[in-house]
């Protein structure tokens, strides 16, 4: 048997492509199309410490080791096994890293969230098919390149990754809208399970661009 977590919310058709494989090798495939219905409730301190009740703004916090984070992407571990940042590690290279501000905000009217990038001193990115993120040049090493920031719409899901119940976590992730925003490194992915959340602290996990990695990022609110 296989199970299957579906995130996207609300009335979603998919379809699914099952092969059954005979004794003397031949298959036989079957196609179909089901449909499921996604409902999810956020937790509302989740939402109250992301959001502050109307905006609230983030950034990375520089002064904490394991900032920024790496490790396998499987249910096995949530740390940072393989490579963890030091206090001040990306001031030299790449300092947009810190200086980059994440606005989380909630319409009281519609019930809806946004998050408003802005970046003065451009995005923290790979390059390429590397990045989501547009007017990022199609090669180079992972730094700062200009941008000029964006904002996009997100929604609180149940985390996908399949988490165990007993892993730190609170099983819920922010997805962001759109290919314009972005939460601490300009990542493909655009699901960022919250591993923890306060009034005053942020630590996400995000799939990396590498095929395996997992990446952590902790924040702090300004």
């Amino acid at each position: 048997s296989i199970t299957k977590k579906y995130a996207t919310l609300g009335l979603n058709t998919y379809k699914i492509t099952a092969v059954a494989y005979g004794k003397g090798g031949t298959s036989s495939t079957i196609t179909k199309n089901v449909t499921v219905r996604s409902d999810f409730t956020v937790d509302p301190a989740i939402a109250t410490n992301l959001t502050g009740g109307t905006s609230k703004v983030w950034a990375v916090d520089q002064s904490v080791p394991g900032h920024m984070g790496v490790g396998p992407w499987d249910n096995s571990s949530v740390t940072p096994s393989w490579w963890a940042a030091g206090v001040n590690e990306k001031v030299a290279c790449c300092n947009c890293f810190y200086t980059t501000t994440f606005k989380f905000s909630k319409d009281a009217a519609t019930g809806t969230y946004s998050l408003q990038v802005t970046n003065p001193d451009g995005a923290f990115t790979k390059t390429g098919s590397l990045t989501t993120l547009p007017g990022i040049p199609a090669t180079g090493d992972e730094g700062c390149y200009s941008y000029s920031g964006g904002t996009s719409a997100f929604s609180f899901i149940p985390a996908s990754t399949g988490l165990p119940a007993s892993t730190p976590s609170t099983q819920t992730s922010i997805l962001l809208a759109g290919n314009a925003t972005y939460i601490g490194y300009g990542a493909c992915q655009k699901e960022y399970e919250i591993l923890a959340l306060t009034a005053t602290y942020m630590y996400l996990r995000v799939q990396g661009t590498e095929t395996g990695n997992a990446w952590y990022l902790k924040l702090k609110a300004l």
